[in-house]
């Protein structure tokens, strides 16, 4: 069941067209990361779901129409990038400010309010200022106010973005804990693909105002539609190449005037002739030492450019015989040095058609 419906929704700031005819569907539990570069339009969408940004096109929370319905009665709870805190109220107050405004009884206030305290891990906490708590701290109690008015959807705008990377690692895990904890149907938006790839049940990745692909974090990355995706989502290696020919079920590509490769399950007789672009991963690459037996499976020749370590792996950047830079992820059982002569290859089924932008 769908819980928010956007429908044919676009925005302009004069001339500027901020959304264009986007349409998403968030079902009911579902955590949606909105994913993109800076300006793409990902934070104007979640401020239309909260009802602060004029557009056209229709918006339905519960199957309601909510375009003549304020913020303040959409049911929605809100945390904002900086947390929007009131620095002269301590946790609990925060926390229960909107069930103040709703004119709760005082006793079911404090009971929800130590609740919530519970459920955030804020216990012994809240009776200190936003000024006396660690950024971590600051974030819970922002999505404690949030959920204290029993919201039908959260919206996180970039909750994460101040932290430092090991304190952000550690609340993408918290925050999807709470999230499949509670149940509750979220909007997060962000610009940075590993948190989305590691929090959300859907990605949904946007460029100028539209939605370029959406769908589960594993079909986005192993399956992008197109050469932008593939670049925002993960490190690619896109290689371009000339359709020569078909074996069986599968693309023949040439790379260059020595080399062809082939891509798995693409064996299109009318392709040949054609240019393409085809995507391999850096996990993907196969990467050894040069050698006769190397050359004689159709690996490419290359020379190492340079290496980087990154504890788990190594990044190593090989320039081809072909003139193609590419990336390859690589064990720690060899350590590869700038200047090592290198073979090149990768299996069919991971060399990934890309379509056009």
């Amino acid at each position: 069941m769908a819980v928010v419906e956007l429908r044919d929704i676009s925005v302009s700031y004069g001339d500027n067209r901020v959304l264009d005819s986007v349409s998403l569907t968030l079902a009911h539990g579902e955590f949606v990361a909105v994913l993109g570069p800076s300006g793409c339009g990902k934070t104007t969408l979640l401020r239309v779901v909260a009802g602060f940004a004029e557009h056209s096109g229709t918006v339905r929370i519960d199957g309601k129409a909510c375009e003549n319905v304020p913020p303040h009665k959409r049911n929605i709870g809100i945390v904002f990038q900086d947390y929007a805190l009131f620095p002269h109220r301590t946790v609990a107050e925060n926390i229960g400010f909107g069930l103040r405004l709703r004119r709760m009884p005082r006793l079911e206030v404090t009971q929800k309010v130590d609740h919530l305290l519970s459920l955030l891990q804020l216990r012994g906490l809240e009776s200190r200022y936003p000024s006396e708590l660690s950024g971590g701290q600051r974030q819970r109690v922002a999505i404690a106010r949030a959920l204290a008015v029993d919201p039908q959807v959260l919206l996180l705008d970039e909750p994460l973005s101040a932290l430092d990377k090991k304190l952000r690692e550690e609340m993408q895990v918290e925050l999807r804990q709470l999230q499949q904890r509670v149940g509750i149907t979220t909007m997060f938006v962000t610009h940075d693909q590993e948190e989305a790839l590691a929090l959300a049940d859907k990605i949904v990745v946007m460029d100028k105002g539209e939605i370029r692909q959406e769908g589960p974090p594993a079909d986005v990355y192993v399956r992008p539609r197109n050469r932008f995706v593939a670049n925002f989502i993960g490190k690619s290696n896109i290689i371009e190449g000339n359709v020569t020919g078909v074996d069986r079920q599968d693309l023949v590509c040439s790379i260059s005037d020595r080399y062809s490769v082939k891509i798995k399950g693409h064996g299109d007789p009318r392709a040949i002739g054609s240019k393409v672009d085809f995507l391999i991963r850096p996990e993907r690459i196969r990467l050894r030492q040069a050698s006769a037996d190397a050359a004689e499976e159709g690996d490419i020749p290359g020379s190492v450019r340079h290496v980087v370590y990154l504890g788990a792996h190594q990044n190593v950047h090989i320039a081809l015989e072909t003139g193609q830079i590419v990336e390859a992820e690589a064990s720690h059982e060899r350590v590869w040095k700038p200047g090592d002569s290198v073979a090149v290859g990768w299996r069919p089924e991971d060399a990934l058609l890309l379509a056009d932008d």
